[in-house]
């Protein structure tokens, strides 16, 4: 059996009252961003919902 690989992709962007966004910076040896720094997000899982999916990639990076 294949790994399931979504087509849709989901970002959080998280506002502070200030201004400031939520980012993350990826470390040098990311598959897919190394040394860049972004909004939280990615792909989402087999069934999952676009509220799902940013809720848990939220978690992730929590």
């Amino acid at each position: 059996m294949s790994a399931y690989l979504s087509p849709s992709n989901v970002m959080v962007l998280l506002q502070r009252d200030d201004g400031r966004i939520l980012t993350v910076r990826h470390n040098e040896t990311s598959k897919t961003s190394p040394n860049q720094i972004t909004v939280v997000g990615g792909k989402l899982e087999d069934g999952e919902f676009l509220d799902e999916g940013a809720l848990r990639e939220l978690a992730e990076v929590m």
